[in-house]
């Protein structure tokens, strides 16, 4: 979010809020830490005149009474009042451990998770009875038995980490740990809807120049950051298909 200097005294200073919506507050903070925190401090560095207060909240937040500037939220916009700026669409990753897929063996669909232990947290789009996978234009809902349920992702992540079980997360959060070979992705043809990311802010007949620097300057960046995530997480399931196939023994060829 960020405040603005006619209701706040401080010259060009604003502040810059992530929160999700639909009460996806861990989220939020792991996103602004990783990826927007980032491109706030290259843009201070850019513009030495402007001040920013960044907050990474764990609640909803009424832009408008908080005098916030702007936003950065995941999810579905539900205010139609608010301007929104698509800057990405963040993937989700069905994941496990590869202890965890060596005791229990490798879902090949969705239907195979009802053999699995699962790991859910507290998450509007994530329930622990059922979750949402897609393939092609076609999405359908599997029920789930989740033995671990989270109030955030970061937990979610942990648990899997620990062998606990198969969990959903954002490509974000899982795309180094894919990388060392921490977690391994799964179920990948049948890959969960992504999740939208947006700046927002209020309606102004004129948009304050600091505003409009900030988002032309923020909203590349992180465009790119979030893409690049996306094309990892993607290149390392083309490479564990490649390994898959080149590991398997030849038969003789009869």
């Amino acid at each position: 979010m960020l405040y603005s200097p006619e209701l706040n005294p401080a010259p060009d200073k604003f502040q810059i809020s992530t929160r999700q919506t639909q009460s996806w507050e861990s989220v939020s903070l792991a996103l602004g830490r990783m990826h927007l925190l980032p491109v706030v401090a290259e843009f201070l560095a850019t513009f030495p005149e402007v001040d920013v207060q960044l907050s990474l909240q764990d609640r909803a937040v009424n832009l408008l009474e908080e005098h916030v500037d702007v936003a950065l939220r995941i999810g579905a916009l539900a205010d139609s009042s608010l301007i929104a700026v698509r800057v990405a669409e963040i993937c989700r990753v069905v994941c496990a451990s590869p202890a965890y897929l060596k005791s229990r063996g490798t879902p090949k669909s969705p239907n195979d998770l009802s053999a699995h232990d699962c790991i859910s947290y507290a998450s509007s789009f994530l329930s622990p009875t059922a979750w949402t996978f897609r393939r092609g234009e076609t999405e359908y809902v599997v029920p789930v038995r989740s033995r671990l349920v989270v109030s955030n992702l970061e937990s979610a992540c942990d648990a899997a980490r620990a062998g606990s079980g198969i969990t959903v997360a954002f490509s974000y959060q899982v795309a180094e740990l894919i990388k060392s070979g921490e977690l391994t992705p799964l179920l990948q043809d049948f890959q969960p809807p992504p999740i939208p990311v947006s700046f927002v802010y209020s309606p102004n007949r004129f948009m304050p120049v600091k505003l409009r620097a900030f988002l032309d300057f923020a909203v590349p960046r992180l465009r790119v950051r979030l893409a690049e995530l996306a094309k990892g997480v993607a290149r390392e399931r083309i490479g564990r298909r490649g390994r898959s196939i080149s590991d398997r023994p030849n038969r003789p060829a009869t």
